[in-house]
């Protein structure tokens, strides 16, 4: 419930961030433009909270499914594996693009 009111406020950040105060029109930012906002340390931070809030939320909800189709305790213990390391995974391969597009600006 928490990751899903985070999610609901970071998300509303990033839209509006990314699609409501852009000068450009249209509504999208140019390359050098994402590169600006990235390399803002506030920016950064929302949006590597937003990248950790989101596939959390997303892997707990995919756990969650799988547990309700009727898994046993090793089946379990396996799908909360599997969950842990799909979110490691996913957390430092978009944590490394996000680093790389702030350290380019």
């Amino acid at each position: 419930m928490l990751s899903g009111l985070a999610l609901l406020v970071l998300a509303a950040i990033h839209m509006v961030a990314h699609h409501f105060v852009v000068e450009e029109v249209g509504g999208l930012r140019t390359y050098r433009q994402v590169l600006d906002y990235i390399a803002s340390p506030v920016m950064f931070t929302l949006e590597s909270a937003f990248l950790v809030t989101v596939t959390a939320h997303a892997l707990m909800g995919v756990r969650n499914v799988l547990l309700d189709l009727g898994a046993g305790p090793r089946a379990r213990r396996r799908i909360d594996a599997a969950m842990w390391i799909l979110g490691i995974l996913t957390v430092g391969y978009g944590m490394f693009l996000v680093g790389t597009l702030a350290s380019r600006a």
